[in-house]
């Protein structure tokens, strides 16, 4: 039997069941909504969360001197930690694990340019605190190099929030604004990026200067913070390890003490989002999948009634040679077709309905829906399982006729 004779009985069946036909595309076309929608707003979210977390910085960990919480080698608990800056830039020379590293310092300072007064976070960094905090010049800027830490220079590198409110109609790399009261020359200004959290000020409120210009402005020599990132995911714990376990022995602390310094782990984070988005999309994606079983149960509804139906003359062509396996394909192919066109319009419906949402403002929140190819696939899959499924018993059922039998339905 030729495709073009398929497609015609298939068109010429569903004519005298206008009603059921379409019910039945419906439900397909709606089961392939609801995959493919419900999958694209999981992918959608988790994207916008990982930029989102990324904003902060991607696999760092962010350390604070803190309290010994054990006696060691004579000390007793409840020590007040301070480690110097020069120790921790020497730490990715004894630790092979680690990638970078910077010093932190903070202070809030009066901020002044012109008429324009305001009370910033004022961070004190080194040249790699910018690939650790994923802060990015804008074209015609920089960030802070090693000849700024060298020579004190007193250079700031703005957030792009402060740029806007000190040069709101101007660039602001060459100008000068003063910081408790000392000019400093602006070098570059940050773009702007999601970050939903932070350990101080967020990123587009702060000012950043050298770390030695810091110290000489404020007298502050030893950094709030430091932050560093492991070479590579799977080294990740040994990092940390050697990072107790060298500034232990220089300051006289217990390694397995970890309250003599406290640490925020983006890296555990990163996990955690990372298996709840997986469980989401899998709930999501089962729920979208029985909404296209159910589509998958009209499918073979209508084809039990086509084969009903037609007993008779699927008993005439098998009394004429008609093989089982030729009444067989006939009603698979025609079930798979009814699924694929349920599953095409479902499609096209989906990704308009995606579309349409990715241009609103509700992506500020929810992210921009996202049909990613894994998603486009498993749809794929489920519709020609389902397809297969609903044609398949009805088509054995109309094989396993008895010629004889069938002629006299």
């Amino acid at each position: 039997m030729s495709p073009r004779s398929i497609i015609l009985s298939l068109v010429q069946d569903l004519r005298t069941h206008k009603v059921r036909a379409v019910l039945t595309v419906f439900g397909v076309a709606w089961g392939t909504i609801g995959v493919i929608v419900l999958l694209a707003f999981g992918e959608g979210l988790r994207i916008q969360t990982q930029r989102e977390q990324h904003g902060l910085g991607a696999e760092i960990v962010v350390a604070w001197p803190s309290r010994t919480t054990k006696a060691f080698a004579g000390y007793g608990p409840g020590r007040r930690l301070r480690f110097r800056t020069d120790d921790i830039m020497r730490l990715p020379g004894e630790i092979p694990e680690l990638a970078a590293i910077s010093p932190e310092y903070y202070w809030d300072a009066r901020v002044v340019r012109a008429s324009v007064t305001r009370r910033l976070r004022v961070t004190g960094v080194y040249p790699s605190f910018a690939g650790l905090r994923n802060l990015y010049p804008q074209p015609g800027g920089r960030f802070i190099n090693s000849a700024d830490i060298a020579d004190r220079r007193r250079v700031a590198f703005l957030g792009d929030a402060v740029s806007k409110a000190f040069f709101p109609h101007e660039d602001p790399v060459g100008q000068t604004l003063h910081i408790d009261g000392t000019p400093f020359r602006v070098i570059g200004r940050l773009q702007g990026k999601q970050q939903s959290n932070a350990y101080s000020a967020h990123d587009e409120w702060q000012v950043f200067i050298p770390g030695t210009s810091f110290v000489g402005l404020f007298g502050q020599e030893d950094p709030d913070l430091f932050i560093f990132r492991a070479a590579h995911p799977e080294v990740h714990d040994r990092a940390m390890r050697s990072v107790y376990e060298t500034l232990g022995r220089q300051y006289r602390f217990d390694p397995a003490d970890r309250g003599a310094i406290y640490c925020w782990d983006s890296t555990e984070a990163g996990r955690f989002w990372q298996y709840f988005f997986l469980g989401m999309n899998v709930f999501m994606g089962v729920g979208g999948a029985f909404t296209l079983f159910v589509g998958g149960i009209g499918v073979a509804n209508i084809m039990y009634i086509i084969v009903r139906e037609r007993t008779a003359e699927i008993g005439l062509k098998m009394a004429v040679g008609a093989k089982p396996r030729l009444i067989l394909t006939q009603y698979l192919v025609q079930a798979l077709l009814l699924t694929v066109t349920g599953g095409a319009i479902g499609f096209a419906l989906a990704v308009a309905t995606t579309t349409g949402i990715g241009l609103s403002p509700a992506t500020d929140y929810i992210g921009v829906p996202t049909v990613s190819p894994w998603v486009a696939i498993l749809t794929v899959a489920l519709l020609a399982i389902i397809g297969a499924l609903a044609g398949y018993f009805p088509a054995r059922r109309a094989a396993r006729l008895d010629p004889v039998q069938a002629l006299e339905f």
